[in-house]
């Protein structure tokens, strides 16, 4: 394990729980059944190191965080169970992001730069044409 990686998997999920969650009143509303045994903090710090990896496919990432990342998160779930639990906590990880943005310095400039990849357009034959 990076200890890099690490640290920064244990300082985002200390600010998830303290920071992000109790401002949404617990995270998202408790459905039947079973407690899920991942956290959704622990769920977001595994979809974080996932992007950070490089990980695009759910079926590789799984199998490395359930062998590799299995002492932080001994909870990980199957592939589907993981899928699901992403997919429904869509106003979870927007919470998350905005808090994030919050903190950084330039939330409160007046001037905000934006960087983006430059898209091409009026190359249709139409457009070059006039």
């Amino acid at each position: 394990m990076n200890p890099k990686l690490n640290t920064l998997l244990t300082t985002l999920y200390v600010f998830l729980t303290d920071r992000v969650l109790p401002d949404l009143g617990m995270s998202q509303p408790r459905r039947p059944g079973r407690r899920p045994v991942l956290s959704d903090a622990e769920l977001l710090c595994l979809a974080t190191a996932q992007h950070l990896l490089g990980y695009s496919s759910d079926t590789r990432w799984i199998r490395y965080a359930r062998t590799h990342l299995r002492h932080m998160f001994p909870g990980s779930p199957h592939q589907s169970g993981y899928n699901k639990r992403i997919r429904a906590a869509g106003p979870l990880i927007s919470a998350a992001i905005t808090a994030l943005a919050r903190d950084s310095p330039s939330w409160h400039e007046i001037l905000r730069l934006v960087d983006s990849t430059p898209v091409p357009c009026g190359q249709s034959r139409e457009t070059v044409s006039i």
